[in-house]
Order: C-alpha cells, then structure tokens, then sequence
C-alpha cells in the first residue's frame, strides 16, 4: 500500500478500511478499490478507520459520503473511529452521522459487528413462533 493509499482488512463479516494521513480527491481510486473487495468479500459492517488521518478537504469528504451511501444502500452497518472532535462536528453537521455510528476505537467495532451470544453459549435459542415439544 502507498503512502496516500486506503487499505483494506477483514475479520469474520467485518471489514475494515484505512483511511491515510490526508483524504483527498486523489484518495477515491484506491478507496473505492478496497471497498469493492470488501463488497465482494460479503462483509456486512464496515469500519472506517481514521486513525492515521490528520486532513481531509471537502473532496475527501464527498468520498466518505459516496462510500457511506454505497455501504448503506447494500445493507452494510457503517461505523467511523479515528476521528478528531473537528471531523466528528463535520460528519454531524453533513449528515452522515445519520448514516454512521461513530465510536471510539476499532475494539468498539467488533464489540458492536460480532453477533450476539447464544443462551447457552453453543446453541441458537429457540424460535419462539415454533411449538413447544411434547413431552
């Protein structure tokens, strides 16, 4: 991966992209690269990681909202971490925080994108519309 490039990494059904230090126009090309093999990979969630990113012009912005819009209209949960109090204002104040969840780390992503823990630990509960057994 290059310098100005966005990065891809997966886990399970969560995918997660690497945003670099600056976000620009010239970013869309390998942002949308890796998304497309996060796509084709199935993941359901998607994290935007913007731990290593110190600047983003609007372009950069009008990419993580074409990228937001895309996950969300093929059913992807999307969250965004990483991000200063400058960003997080910004993401609010554009809307996309209608679009995003924004949370505190990468944990927090896997907290939120793992499925939930059966009753016993190994075995799916019951369906509750099916008929109790006879016995």
């Amino acid at each position: 991966m290059a310098k100005g490039d966005v990065g891809s990494r997966r886990d399970g059904t969560l995918g997660i992209l690497d945003f670099p230090k600056d976000v620009t126009a010239q970013t869309r090309e390998t942002a949308y690269s890796a998304y497309n093999d996060l796509a084709r990979a199935k993941v359901k969630f998607i994290g935007l990681n913007f731990d290593s990113t110190d600047y983003m012009i609007s372009a950069g912005i009008g990419l993580v909202i074409s990228l937001v819009e895309d996950a969300t209209q093929a059913g992807r949960k999307v969250f965004a971490f990483g991000l200063g109090s400058h960003y997080r204002k910004l993401f609010n104040m554009v809307g996309l925080t209608e679009r995003v969840t924004l949370v505190a780390d990468e944990n927090e992503v896997k907290l939120r994108s793992a499925p939930p823990p059966s009753d016993d630990g190994n075995v799916p509960p019951p369906n509750p519309s099916s008929p109790p057994k006879a016995g």
